[in-house]
């Protein structure tokens, strides 16, 4: 597990801890709570970075939306900008 690279360096340290002391079940479950732990972490940082940009990109449509129509709007009544 170590040459492939695949499993965090944390994982890894805990199944061959497992296999050490003859307790698996206890290492996989340690490993599922880590992993579990840290894509919450993940998720939670990654929604709180994309909720401003979300909020920010729905300001501009509706904005865009206004534009479109005060233009025609003011140049019906002839009012200059």
């Amino acid at each position: 597990m170590r040459k492939e690279a695949i499993f965090p360096e944390s994982v890894v340290e805990l199944a061959s801890l497992g296999s050490e002391t003859g307790d698996m079940a206890l290492a996989v479950e340690q490993c599922a709570k880590l992993l579990e732990n840290e894509t919450r972490r993940r998720v939670k940082n990654l929604t709180t970075l994309l909720e401003p940009t979300l909020i920010l990109s729905m300001a501009l449509v509706v904005c865009f939306i206004v534009v479109a129509i005060l233009i025609p709007v003011v140049t019906m009544i002839n009012i200059p900008f």
